[in-house]
């Protein structure tokens, strides 16, 4: 990945300083303290810390990248925790081919020059899936989230683990977008303090409680970059997607800066996030601000931005986005 700087990264780099973020981070005693890390017994210590120190030298050796919450993982680790599996994903794709998808009836139109939708307060806080790969759940449970911000003025924190528990196939392994809005179409989904997150497949056991609903989702048409910018400046709510990340070791210590090459890599890795935004760098180049389900210490408090272009993680491949509530 290249970075070129931008004001905002530069602001985000002296925020940083000030607020001694854990960029600075150096040391692994540094590391343990900043994350509240403990490990079960000395070899599990030994080999977080023999991670992370490969972590800290790829970050040392690759501008855009930071030390957080994932550095002491080794990559397998990392891959078979966070990661969907290629079968979940590969069963994404026959959702797509088999399943009788509504795709948004939606004519591409001029846009505001750019979106942001934390500024409109149309997202809820950022999220943590821990090492379960969730982000399927969390995805589309943050385009829910937000539709209820932007069509009802209603904040609402709804329990992802109920997507892994009674909706997935694959639960922790990775799902479908579309098999969670599904579920909560149809079904309807609790809040979170009713049906705690804990990051492990239970037995679906949902409490009998008030259960929030969509109406209609829809996809948005194969990798049309108008098409998502207008959905977005029409439902001014997030956009949930479904990329492939080659360059593995970037994306998980991504710094907050602006991407601007493509993602290099030999076999990609997939993730589902949200799209929630859109506008131009001071170097001219358009790009998506992207929520991820890691925490507010990845990337920028959790955002990143990266930009527009249909083989970048292929990020425009399957959008999906709430229609009604």
């Amino acid at each position: 990945m290249k970075i070129i700087p931008s004001s905002i990264a530069i602001a985000a780099l002296l925020l940083s300083m000030v607020n001694a973020r854990p960029a600075s981070i150096t040391t692994f005693e540094e590391f343990k303290q900043a994350f509240g890390k403990q490990y079960e017994n000395i070899q599990q210590e030994m080999e977080a810390r023999k991670n992370f120190l490969e972590s800290l030298k790829f970050v040392r050796e690759n501008r855009g990248a930071a030390i957080n919450q994932l550095s002491d993982l080794s990559l397998e680790q990392f891959e078979n925790s966070y990661m969907m599996s290629r079968e979940s994903y590969e069963a994404n794709i026959r959702v797509q081919l088999k399943a009788k998808l509504d795709f948004c009836d939606i004519t591409a139109r001029s846009t505001s020059a750019s979106l942001d939708l934390r500024s409109l307060n149309h997202l809820t806080p950022i999220r943590d899936q821990g090492a379960c790969g969730s982000c399927w759940a969390f995805a589309g449970v943050a385009a829910v989230e937000s539709a209820y911000l932007a069509y009802k003025n209603q904040s609402l924190d709804l329990a992802e683990q109920e997507l892994v528990d009674c909706a997935a196939r694959f639960g922790c392994h990775g799902d479908t977008i579309p098999r969670g809005l599904d579920y909560i179409q149809e079904q309807g989904v609790v809040e979170e303090q009713v049906y705690e997150y804990n990051g492990r497949e239970n037995d679906c056991e949902p409490p009998e409680k008030p259960r929030h609903s969509i109406k209609q989702y829809c996809q948005i048409d194969h990798s049309n970059v108008e098409l998502i910018k207008t959905a977005l400046d029409t439902h001014k709510a997030a956009v949930a997607v479904i990329i492939n990340i080659h360059n593995i070791n970037a994306f998980r210590h991504y710094d907050g800066s602006y991407v601007v090459e493509k993602d290099r890599g030999i076999f990609p890795h997939f993730h589902a996030v949200n799209i929630v935004g859109y506008g131009k760098s001071p170097e001219g180049i358009d790009y998506w601000i992207m929520r991820n389900s890691w925490s507010e210490n990845w990337g920028e408090n959790g955002y990143g931005y990266f930009e527009m272009d249909e083989n970048l993680m292929q990020m425009e491949q399957y959008p999906y986005v709430i229609l009604s509530l």
